[in-house]
């Protein structure tokens, strides 16, 4: 077999596990050759130890992606993700449960509009818990194994890893005004996460700007949301210039999360007041919303900039609207060639 496990360039160690019996392993990964580089075809692959090269292929009916396999508790199921449309890598993440023994499979919580991230299984077997980003936020959800039942465990922000423990859960979560810190919570979802480390101290003595998430309708008259964020050592009462920053992926989300690439901070710490918008195709918001901007690179993600940028500034009296620079890299950068040939004279400066 020629392939690659975890998968180049950002796969990792949850795309392969031990069988229960630990005489063997289950991997995801999509054959080497011509086809290689378009192809989203991730199968999960089973061997065992004392026969390597003798491959079962466990997902060969699904020509997309499959990925993520655990086992549950006693053995007896192989949960796994999986997306539905061959060659769209942007394809929601839906959760498959395997009967070991016989093989039969079916998807879990079909109705949930959210695409999953790496799955853990409860002690019990009874619950599976993963991640996913939900309108802005990246959450941490609870899904119950028998009836589909889906319950979010955390509120605003951006949690990026999280472990068990015998009485609830540890995770990372980092938000627009500060990297990452572990947190604690128990299994009952009712108290506020306490946090358990203080990794940058020296934050605490820094002025960050206010962050606000906002909505308006957008193209179709949508629903879109966005962030406004005040410059740092904001004062009532004066306009600023403004930042307005357009994501990449283009399926992708300017959200609650820090970043240390496009990180609105450090505009806000440069006293610019910041504008982001997750126009039609960004993810968090279902997968026919990601599946908007398909074949309208140009025109729908356009119309909801320039109508989140009204809306932002009808909203929000200290924004310079005559003093405003948008800036945007990879996808972003498409649309700041689209908006100097479509909407010139509307900034002071593009950055691509």
């Amino acid at each position: 077999f020629d392939g690659d496990t975890p998968s180049k360039p950002f796969g990792d160690e949850s795309e392969f596990t031990f069988t229960p019996d630990n005489q063997g392993v289950v991997f995801s990964a999509r054959e080497a050759g011509k086809s290689e580089p378009w192809s989203t075809n991730f199968d999960l692959y089973q061997v065992a130890i004392s026969a390597p090269g003798q491959l079962t292929n466990l997902t060969d009916a699904n020509d997309a992606w499959d990925t993520g396999p655990v086992y549950s508790p006693d053995g007896k199921t192989l949960a796994y993700r999986a997306m539905a449309r061959p060659g769209f890598e942007a394809d929601k993440y839906a959760i498959f449960l395997r009967d070991v023994a016989t093989g039969e499979t079916r998807q879990l919580a079909a109705d949930w509009d959210r695409s999953a991230d790496t799955l853990q299984w409860s002690r019990d077997g009874r619950t599976l818990y993963t991640t996913a980003g939900d309108v802005g936020q990246t959450r941490l959800f609870s899904i119950d194994v028998r009836r589909g039942t889906v319950i979010p465990l955390t509120g605003e922000g951006h949690v990026s890893a999280f472990q068990q423990t015998p009485s609830g859960f540890v995770f990372a979560q980092d938000s627009l005004t500060r990297p990452s810190e572990l947190f604690v919570k128990t299994f009952r979802g009712r108290e506020m996460p306490a946090r358990i480390t203080n990794v940058n101290p020296q934050l605490d003595a820094l002025a960050f700007g206010e962050a606000e998430q906002f909505d308006f309708p957008g193209w179709n008259n949508e629903t879109v949301h966005g962030y406004v964020i005040k410059p740092a050592n904001y004062v009532e009462g004066q306009k600023y210039p403004v930042a307005f920053l357009i994501h990449g992926g283009p399926q992708g989300s300017f959200g609650n999360g820090w970043s240390y690439r496009w990180n609105p901070g450090t505009y806000a710490g440069a006293g610019y007041a910041v504008v982001m918008i997750d126009f039609h195709g960004s993810t968090g918001y279902g997968q026919a919303f990601t599946d908007s901007i398909s074949q309208h690179w140009g025109d729908r993600p356009f119309e909801d900039l320039q109508k989140g940028w009204a809306a932002a500034q009808s909203k929000y009296s200290f924004l310079d609207g005559d003093n405003a620079c948008a800036l945007g890299a990879s996808y972003g950068g498409y649309m700041i060639n689209w908006i100097a040939g479509n909407w010139p004279g509307e900034f002071k400066c593009l950055v691509n």
